[in-house]
């Protein structure tokens, strides 16, 4: 993250802009989406630089398939399915939505949608940078095939750090109109303030850990299959 640090640190301050601007707001998950560009480039950036691609010949064009299918993927696809599990909890009777059963089961599905996208495409980012020719489909099964690095990783590293951005993400979104990081009269408090600065942080923090992760996945997968990158191969060798 060192060699993007002013990439990083542009990301973290939008990030920490939005965070506040979404306080002000009751319609979270649509807001979440303001996210997608600037996590986009991001990812972009952070991918292209764990590649080694400054040594690749430049292509920038990719970004724009890259973009879609970051979009699709990585927010629209959890988002989309963590609001429509949002409007089947609210339609269900109010004596079901009251039992802890329920309760738990729609928090285990929420995580479930939000995260599960990241293990299965993870490894479909760092192909389109190589411009391999991979399909969402090669992804899936990937994130089999190299199940035994993923999963312990994924649950070991990326979701610890994740969860606990989350939850201090969503003590501060859900905090009274006094509570809000800063208010729209301009009102500054300083606890939630605390939480959201080491919030986002954290969240980008878990995106570049997950990108790491997939990468080396990835290139695993092509060690094996005997078609290795030239510029990797020493360090998988």
């Amino acid at each position: 993250m060192y060699a993007l640090r002013w990439l990083t640190l542009a990301y973290v301050v939008v990030s920490c802009v939005i965070t506040i601007a979404d306080t002000w707001f009751e319609d979270t998950w649509y807001f979440m989406f303001l996210y997608a560009p600037f996590g986009t480039v991001f990812w972009f950036c952070f991918f292209w630089k764990l590649l080694g691609a400054p040594r690749l010949q430049k292509r920038f064009n990719q970004f724009g398939s890259f973009a879609i299918w970051n979009f699709l993927l990585i927010y629209l696809l959890p988002i989309g399915s963590a609001e429509l599990i949002l409007v089947l909890f609210e339609a269900a009777p109010a004596e079901t939505i009251e039992q802890s059963f329920w309760a738990l089961g729609y928090f285990l599905l929420i995580m479930l949608v939000l995260y599960l996208p990241y293990y299965l495409f993870g490894t479909f980012f760092p192909a389109m940078i190589l411009k391999r020719s991979d399909t969402v489909r090669s992804a899936l099964a990937r994130s089999l095939r190299q199940a035994g690095y993923l999963l312990p990783r994924f649950f070991g590293i990326f979701l610890p750090i994740s969860i606990l951005s989350a939850v201090l993400y969503t003590v501060v979104q859900f905090a009274d109109a006094d509570m809000q990081p800063i208010t729209t009269a301009g009102d500054i408090n300083s606890f939630s303030l605390l939480l959201m600065a080491i919030s986002v942080p954290l969240s980008v923090l878990s995106e570049a850990v997950f990108m790491v992760i997939s990468k080396n996945a990835y290139l695993m997968n092509l060690r094996e299959l005997g078609d290795l990158p030239e510029f990797d191969a020493e360090v998988f060798a």
